[in-house]
């Protein structure tokens, strides 16, 4: 046993005058009487009393020198056999990862872990200290070293679960770096051990773990997504993904609801570890919002993953400046596109004022004319330029050629077919440097330019009037794969939902880290005992002490230690 202060024993010298005041109590004293009749009867009663009769008179000492011994321990401040006398500076750190939210009996396994890292606040001494750190990713340091038991709950008080996926890492990292290279044992992670991320091993073997709620199966819902037809303006696809991490089969339904209408409902049977997989394919140019529900599983106490909804925004308007004289069959392409609008300027009144005027279209087309390089990061197609430009430098001209391949894949290209397509002539161009050929005849650009993430133009260096194009599908389905390209911001759209892992709930502890339960070690109290660890030594010394003495009143005043 271990004591703070251990200069207290030196108040044991305190029983002797104890023991001397008790002698002089108890000495006989002589008094005058006026007769010795009746004391030389009571005489040998007095001299003459039972072993037994003499004892008890000193229990009232021993009762007396104990309650000064409980007294002395008290101030000594003893500390039990699994703590030190010197400080301790602790730093706690908390998960919020959205797998905390599981059930564990009557409560969950985030109330587990603060009533845990609140009994660890209880057992600190006045001159220990604590530090609290909330695992997100970037951490929040919640309370920082301090003594004061109050602000440490009221950090805790204020810490909160997350939804989206946490990184344990870099809050493990600023607690050791806080508790020094000295110490990396006095941080203490409360977490379940679901991670998607796993920390390294020799960072979690340097720390003490204690993980709150075991493995168990879960059914929930992984992801659940929604994307617009890159090919298809208005059509949209819609994804769910089930999966199943229980140790036997389950069985239950899935509900699709639109605007909080059902529109499908799966029965469900799912084995150990099977994932299910669903796409919907369906056609809207609205605002929609998407909910998908898991109903009729047995009891699930992971209920995050139970839900998901997601939110498509309606189809994106284009806008379409026609730098052009009246031509039909362009205007009769940019017709036939859904969610377009289109104005035409004629080329004989292009100026800087009449184009920055549409300075927000979201696409231009110039036929037989040509942008400035001041719009050069403007989305544009030009159809025969006629002059240089930032796109490249003229050559010549070339008579009858021939389409010898084009690219089959990208955003613009795709199902576009160039094989039968005739060309009078064409003007070729040196194109600029990170140009890209989409069409060529033998090496020679045909059609050529930028159309990646950075930059959008593309050239095609012929009059429509010398080719067939405009009378092949290759002219529409290429101006409709340049304006569904520049929707291509909302693409995806996401359900917020917790992860596989926190899905599964499968604990990435136990493989060999080093693990380690709060109490083995350290301070906390030896592992198994009950919350009388909680109080301190010296306080059970001190009631045991106030026992004793009211004990000692007790007999005395029943003449059993007068």
């Amino acid at each position: 046993m271990n004591f703070m202060w251990p200069s207290a024993w030196f108040a044991l010298w305190l029983a002797i005058p104890l023991i001397l005041f008790y002698l002089i109590r108890s000495r006989l004293r002589t008094k005058a009487a006026t007769t010795l009749l009746f004391w030389n009867q009571l005489s040998p009663k007095v001299h003459n009393s039972p072993l037994w009769r003499r004892l008890r008179k000193w229990l009232s000492l021993l009762l007396q020198i104990l309650f000064l011994l409980l007294l002395i321990l008290a101030l000594s401040r003893p500390l039990p056999w699994w703590q030190s006398s010197e400080k301790q500076s602790l730093v706690l750190v908390l998960d919020p990862s959205p797998s905390m939210a599981a059930r564990e009996g009557n409560t969950t396994r985030w109330e587990n872990a603060r009533k845990l890292v609140d009994r660890r606040i209880t057992q600190m001494r006045f001159f220990d200290e604590a530090a609290l750190i909330l695992a997100t990713d970037p951490p929040q340091v919640l309370s920082g070293l301090t003594s004061r038991k109050s602000l440490l709950r009221d950090a805790l008080e204020s810490a909160e679960l997350t939804i989206a996926d946490q990184d344990v890492r870099p809050a493990l990292e600023l607690a050791s770096d806080l508790a020094g290279e000295e110490h990396p044992d006095q941080v203490v992670l409360f977490t379940d051990g679901v991670w998607d991320s796993k920390p390294d091993k020799t960072l979690l073997e340097s720390i003490r773990i204690h993980q709150v709620g075991d493995a168990v199966g879960n059914t929930g819902i992984t992801i659940f997504a929604i994307r617009r037809s890159l090919v298809s303006s208005g059509d949209y696809h819609l994804i769910a993904e089930v999966e199943h991490s229980g140790d036997r089969p389950v069985s239950g339904s899935l509900e699709l609801f639109q605007d909080d209408r059902l529109i499908d409902a799966i029965p469900l049977g799912l084995k150990p570890g099977e994932v299910w997989k669903r796409q919907w394919e369906a056609r809207s140019q609205q605002k929609s919002r998407f909910t998908v529900r898991l109903e009729g599983f047995e009891t699930d106490d992971f209920l995050l993953d139970n839900q998901a909804e997601v939110e498509m925004n309606p189809l994106k308007t284009v806008r379409i400046d026609l730098v052009s004289e009246a031509t039909g069959f362009l205007e009769a392409v940019l017709n036939s596109l859904n969610q377009v609008e289109w104005r035409r300027i004629d080329r004989t009144g292009i100026s800087a004022e009449s184009t920055n005027t549409n300075a927000n279209a979201g696409l231009r087309i110039y036929y037989n004319s040509a942008p400035t390089d001041e719009y050069k990061d403007i989305p544009s197609l030009l159809i025969h330029p006629q002059t240089n430009g930032f796109w490249g430098v003229f050559q010549e001209t070339i008579d009858k050629p021939i389409v010898s391949d084009w690219k089959r894949e990208g955003d613009s290209m795709r199902f576009v077919d160039f094989s039968s397509i005739r060309l009078n002539k064409f003007s070729l161009y040196d194109p600029a440097p990170g140009n890209e050929v989409f069409v060529e005849s033998f090496g020679r650009p045909i059609i050529f330019g930028r159309w990646d993430e950075s930059r959008k133009w593309m050239v095609l260096p012929f009059d429509l009037t010398e080719s067939d194009l405009v009378l092949r599908t290759a002219f529409p389905i290429l101006i409709g794969n340049l304006v569904q390209s520049l929707r291509q911001g909302e693409e995806m759209m996401k359900a917020d939902l917790p992860g596989k892992s926190e899905s599964k709930l499968g604990s990435v502890l136990g493989t060999g880290i080093g693990q380690i339960d709060i109490g083995e070690t350290g301070n906390t109290g030896p592992q198994g005992l009950g919350w009388w660890t909680v109080i301190p030594l010296w306080w059970w010394f001190l009631i045991l002490g106030i026992v004793w003495i009211l004990s000692e009143w007790f007999l005395f005043t029943r003449r059993i230690t007068e």
